[in-house]
């Protein structure tokens, strides 16, 4: 499972990861709603609801410090699109120490009821 794990982005030389931003009461249900070309449900088990401040908390780490971001990033078809974003030069073990801490930032898991 690639849970919290970045993808380098070959345009943009960052790592990225996408998210949702939860900005009203429509956000989660939308992103449970949202599926692949296929007809696939895009996140089959569900979303993990992060704090903004918890990920804020990680960018200050002093292996972090500088090199994670976030932004908006909004699509035709998902008003709350964003990503987390990482420098090309952030090493594997920082991408792992990234993402163990924003799993275990998660302030709860949010399932799809099947």
């Amino acid at each position: 499972m690639n849970l919290f794990l970045f993808e380098l982005d070959k345009e943009t030389n960052e790592w990225k990861q996408s998210i949702n931003w939860e900005d009203d009461e429509g956000a989660v249900g939308f992103t449970l709603a949202r599926k692949k070309d296929d007809g696939s449900f895009s996140y089959k088990c569900g979303v993990a609801r992060i704090p903004r401040a918890e990920i804020d908390k990680i960018r200050n780490f002093p292996q972090v410090e500088g090199r994670l971001t976030y932004n908006r990033d909004v699509l035709d078809d998902n008003q709350y699109h964003g990503n987390l974003l990482l420098d090309q030069a952030v090493t594997k073990p920082v991408r792992g120490l990234i993402a163990s801490s924003l799993a275990l930032a998660c302030s709860c898991i949010i399932y799809r009821n099947q």
